[in-house]
């Protein structure tokens, strides 16, 4: 929404519905001085696509993936030195890095200067999906938040492990039984890479419980059910809304007109 709509909306008893408390308590204090009639409501989930059930794919344990738009703010650059140290270390990883955006020739070239060509797969899929059923780990390292996010809820969903960047509402979706969440270092983040490349049965453990939680709590029907409560919501007080002023109508005392 642009600032006409909030000012348009802040004026009358609307329902704004944030994806995050942070957008919420953000929401409230850029726009305080309206002061908004406004209520704000979080949402308690979202939603992405997730394989069919039954569907299969056989998984690499050393394979990380890394997918999504390729900008600055997602930390791409920290990613590519992260797999560089675990090469070093002896660690046989690979890596998938899919997306478009502003960062790709910054990261082709880091790619070529530290050798890792063969090692990390830069492009573009279509369906990333397929992609990540062959992935172990998924990696989200945004700056802001992670909660939200479509590429990492559709890895849960495709079964991957996660690690991700402890900003924001993280925490909300990537707890302890479905990954790590680590600061913005290159040491946080390697450590936990490596642990989970070290254990793969923990790994899969988690990728297992990443995927249970995505398809029963962030669902479609999950979303609906939660957009038809704002509806009821909306038509509840619209309903109040037109009762209290039919009242107030059937109240006002009607001054009767005197002939001159």
């Amino acid at each position: 929404l642009g600032t006409r709509h909030y000012v348009n909306a802040a004026a009358r008893p609307s329902i704004i519905h944030c994806q995050t408390d942070r957008i919420r308590t953000s929401l409230a204090r850029r726009n305080a001085y309206l002061q908004p009639k406004w209520t704000t409501i979080t949402s308690p989930c979202y939603f992405a696509r997730y394989p069919d059930e039954g569907v299969t794919s056989r998984r690499d344990p050393m394979l990380i993936a890394f997918v999504g738009r390729l900008a600055p703010e997602k930390n791409p650059l920290l990613f590519v030195d992260a797999i560089a140290r675990l090469r070093e270390a002896g660690l046989p990883v690979r890596a998938l890095m899919l997306g478009e955006g502003p960062m790709v020739a910054p990261i082709r070239e880091r790619i070529e200067r530290l050798g890792l060509s063969g090692v990390i797969e830069l492009g573009f899929s279509g369906i990333p999906l397929a992609r990540l059923m062959e992935s172990a780990v998924y990696v989200s390292l945004q700056d802001g938040d992670n909660y939200g996010s479509q590429s990492l809820l559709e890895a849960m969903g495709a079964g991957c492990a996660i690690v991700a960047s402890d900003v924001g509402e993280t925490a909300r979706l990537v707890g302890d039984a479905v990954g790590l969440r680590v600061r913005l270092n290159i040491s946080e983040l390697t450590a936990a890479l490596s642990s989970m490349l070290r254990d793969p049965g923990r790994t899969a453990a988690m990728g297992a419980a990443a995927s249970q939680l995505a398809r029963t709590e962030y669902t479609a029907d999950t979303y609906v059910a939660f957009l038809e409560s704002l509806y009821e919501l909306a038509i509840e007080k619209h309903s109040s809304m037109a009762a209290a002023s039919a009242s107030k109508r059937a109240t006002s005392p009607v001054q009767a007109k005197i002939p001159a």
